[in-house]
């Protein structure tokens, strides 16, 4: 099944990971190479587009709303509903306002994050997850 991710980075799945109650995240345990399960590079970026606007201030804090006023569309595939899209929770969100009664099942948003041993900087994710919001 074909995979396109849309997002701004290659995605890392790693799989050697343990959870650390202490930080409370993935993490690879100290003196553990990272093992790379699969690795996604990004094929194009897909975005929302957005509109905001000035709303009164509160209490001197600056205040905006932003709304979807579009998105971009999708690579032209030969069979759509045997690929998957990787894209970022935000532009599920703003596809899902522009098309409203599109099937989605094919969307995947990235995984939990999986650390360094100190929590300090991001290896990769455990996985991807189906877009079911």
């Amino acid at each position: 099944m074909p995979i396109f991710n849309l997002t701004a980075h290659p995605i890392r799945i790693i799989d050697n990971y343990v959870y650390s109650p202490t930080i409370r995240k993935n993490v690879v345990p100290d003196g553990k190479n990272t093992h790379t399960k699969l690795l996604i590079p990004s094929y194009k970026t897909a975005n929302g587009k957005y509109k905001t606007t000035k709303l009164e201030d509160f209490e001197g804090c600056p205040v905006r709303k932003k709304e979807v006023i579009g998105c971009d569309g999708l690579p032209k595939v030969d069979d759509p509903e045997n690929t998957i899209f990787i894209v970022s929770t935000a532009y599920a969100k703003a596809y899902q306002r522009m098309h409203p009664k599109a099937d989605m099942s094919n969307f995947y948003i990235i995984g939990e994050a999986v650390y360094s041993t100190d929590g300090q900087h991001v290896l990769g994710s455990t996985c991807i997850i189906q877009w079911d919001y």
